[in-house]
């Protein structure tokens, strides 16, 4: 019987920096045909999902709307409207911008996302 979800990491599980784990895009596809779509995560902030998805493609694995980044768990604490002060990459921006939380400079700030 096999599992309601994977949840997989991606730096040391799908690839080691820009190689790919040998065996990995052939466990995706076995668990795609066994009717299970992994999802993917990542503790890397500063990419976007984007270029998450965009890699994984060129490893040979289709995630298109299956990743999550620890940039989109952050955001996700933000309350629409505010306005957030970012120490991080552009994901972390895309994140909250996705979320209608203002990316500004300096203060006055709601947050400040690190």
């Amino acid at each position: 019987m096999s599992p309601a979800a994977w949840v997989l990491d991606l730096d040391g599980v799908i690839w080691l920096d820009d190689t790919p784990i040998d065996g990995a895009a052939e466990a995706c596809a076995e668990l795609e045909r066994a009717g299970v779509a992994p999802v993917f995560v990542t503790n890397m902030s500063r990419h976007t999902v984007e270029f998450q998805e965009a890699k994984l493609a060129r490893h040979g694995i289709d995630a298109v709307g299956r990743v999550v980044t620890s940039a989109l768990a952050a955001a996700s604490l933000c309350l629409p409207g505010e306005r957030a002060v970012v120490v991080g990459g552009p994901g972390v921006v895309e994140a909250l911008q996705d979320r209608d939380v203002a990316v500004v400079d300096g203060g006055p700030a709601d947050v400040v996302v690190v």
